[in-house]
């Protein structure tokens, strides 16, 4: 048997802005930017906010970041004042996570890399992000926690749970 044949390339991803509503939740939206341009599947970064922040805020600091090659995705949190939002707890974040992701594939199903996925917290998204993380570390075995996360980080059962559960590495931003 030969090798298999790589796929053709997409035809270029254009045609959407730099951000993009993937749905209204309430009186805010879940986001993502996607890379502009891509003729093949890209990889995903989920980007949770922070508490008293925004997803659209998150989506632009990481695609700066990122210099624009992955998706990222931005799920919103609950709203708490002036167009800002937060999280009640760790489980409404594994919903919204999930919720985007699926809203994210729906539409760019093609330019969508299957995995690994790389989970980006800030403040809140990143102190409520345990759980998540030893839930997921297959589908997330890169994790960037900023502003965040201390409590767990530091604890070498996170860490050797992460791992085995299938966890590769964590960055941390100061």
């Amino acid at each position: 048997m030969g090798a298999a044949r790589p796929s053709p390339p997409l035809q270029p991803l254009v045609g959407s802005p730099w951000l993009v509503t993937l749905g209204k939740i309430g009186t805010g939206e879940d986001v993502a930017t996607p890379p502009l341009g891509a003729t093949e599947p890209r990889p995903i970064v989920v980007a949770v906010h922070g508490a008293g922040d925004r997803p659209d805020w998150a989506c632009g600091g990481w695609r700066i970041g990122l210099e624009a090659y992955p998706f990222v995705v931005c799920p919103v949190g609950q709203p708490m004042a002036n167009q800002r939002y937060g999280w009640a707890n760790a489980h409404a974040v594994d919903l919204a996570i999930e919720r985007a992701l699926e809203a994210l594939r729906s539409r760019f199903k093609d330019y969508c890399s299957a995995g690994p996925l790389v989970y980006a917290g800030f403040s809140q998204g990143a102190t409520l992000a345990s759980r998540f993380l030893l839930e997921n570390a297959q589908r997330f075995p890169t994790a960037v926690l900023a502003e965040g996360g201390y409590d767990y980080i530091n604890d070498p059962q996170f860490s050797r749970k992460y791992f085995e559960n299938g966890g590769l590495r964590v960055l941390l931003l100061f």
